[in-house]
């Protein structure tokens, strides 16, 4: 009688190991930074994310994302914020404003120019574009800078997905040569 209950005792907690188990896997499957990176992978060639690029002085320089796409390459700011966003080319400072309160934060366009800029050291010839990726939903209600985009309309601006030329992909495997990741 105690082995059946003992046995009964063991089978229940491995029940509940595989519960848990199965909980945590479909979080981190519904993870925002897993559905960023399978949204980034529909709509590239290739990519990388955190990464370290040359940056054509001697340095280094940070890359949220960079995406081999069928027009070239695209360098990727990831922002993480929701609720109404103000944002504009001379502004110094961004704001969101949602339920859990307000957050500032730089003007990102400068920094995306300086990514750009290395980019198309590391690739002449290849166009290199940037946009600003705000992940979750987020409201615009006075514009926001061309650069800015949401996932819904990069899908629209990349839903072409033609094959990259062959200089892009040269250039990409070059690339990927150079990068550490962090």
């Amino acid at each position: 009688m105690l082995e059946a209950v003992a046995g009964f005792i063991i089978a229940g907690m491995i029940i509940l190991a595989a519960c848990v188990t199965a909980i945590v896997i479909a979080r981190r499957r519904r993870s925002p930074e897993r559905r960023l990176r399978q949204f980034i992978a529909s709509i590239s060639q290739d990519w990388m994310s955190r990464c370290l690029l040359p940056d054509g002085v001697g340095g280094e320089i940070y890359v949220d994302y960079l995406l081999l796409t069928h027009s070239g390459f695209m360098v990727v700011e990831s922002k993480d914020v929701t609720g109404t966003v103000f944002a504009g080319d001379r502004l110094d400072t961004w704001s969101a404003t949602s339920v859990d309160g307000r957050v500032e934060f730089d003007n990102p366009i400068p920094s995306l120019l300086n990514r750009i800029a290395a980019v198309e050291q590391l690739a002449p010839g290849i166009p290199v574009v940037g946009r600003i990726l705000f992940h979750e939903s987020v409201a615009f209600p006075k514009g926001h800078p061309d650069v800015v985009a949401t996932a819904e309309s990069l899908a629209r601006e990349f839903d072409d997905h033609g094959p990259a030329d062959s200089l892009a992909l040269d250039r990409w495997v070059e690339i990927k040569a150079q990068v550490s990741f962090t």
